[in-house]
């Protein structure tokens, strides 16, 4: 009977494994669905990667490594985003693997501008989830639930536009301050990233605000927002070698 139970045992555990396992790779599929919709409907090229490490590099607190690099595309200061919107940059990639910083990394700056007007501010990292957004434009106002989406860089490099970056979720201008300021809640949540894509080509057209998310459920969500975009488009997708999850959704 101990031999019996001990067998069991032994099974049991295996059975628990193997659940942990297929609940995992559920997850990662479900990311990689989100990611392939948002990189149709903006019509980017992306590379899957899987996340493999956590922690600070460098001169960047707040970085994550990924399992892809040179020979799959992707080089420095390339755009790095999930199903949610924009995550970071790449900032140091050898063959097999590239370091990302996060938009939350404390040293990041990067222009944004309000979806629905041409009011443009910069966003700046505090480490965390939140992050101050100044407003640049002078005859512009800010209120809670405005959606930001990432300005763009020349050549998309290393922002592509139109991307989802958060909402307003508090404005902190005083009489005081010289610009408006306020308080951002990012879509992604940066703490919890598994599978990532990195945006080798981005949109050949102006995305304006198509890629706006629809508006949140849970507390402190923006009032309004605009409606996303169909998810049927297919987007250019670059399998990683190194990740077959990604490479099986090719």
């Amino acid at each position: 009977v101990k031999g019996e139970v001990n067998t069991l045992k032994s099974a049991n555990s295996k059975l628990h494994q193997e659940i942990t396992k297929d609940q995992d790779l559920l997850g990662q599929y479900k990311d990689l669905q989100k990611e392939f919709n948002l990189a149709g409907s903006g019509g980017f090229t992306i590379v899957p990667a899987r996340v493999i490490a956590r922690g600070a590099a460098d001169s960047f607190t707040q970085t994550i490594t990924i399992d892809g690099g040179f020979r799959d595309g992707i080089s420095n200061n390339m755009t790095v985003m999930n199903g949610d919107g924009i995550i970071g940059i790449t900032k140091a990639v050898n063959s097999t693997s590239s370091i990302v910083q996060l938009l939350s990394d404390p040293n990041f700056k990067m222009g944004v501008r309000i979806a629905g007007t041409g009011s443009a501010g910069v966003l700046l990292g505090e480490g965390d989830n939140l992050f101050t957004f100044q407003l640049l434009d002078p005859q512009g106002s800010l209120s809670k639930g405005q959606v930001l989406l990432s300005l763009g860089s020349d050549e998309n490099r290393p922002f592509v536009a139109g991307l989802p970056v958060g909402y307003i979720t508090n404005v902190n201008t005083t009489s005081k301050d010289i610009t408006q300021q306020a308080t951002v809640r990012s879509y992604a949540n940066l703490n919890s990233l598994d599978v990532v894509s990195v945006i080798i080509k981005g949109a050949n057209h102006d995305l304006r605000d198509s890629l706006v998310p629809p508006a949140p459920t849970q507390p402190n969500a923006p009032a309004t927002s605009t409606p996303s975009p169909s998810e049927t488009n297919t987007p250019n997708i670059t399998s990683n070698p190194t990740s077959s999850s990604a490479s099986g959704n090719n």
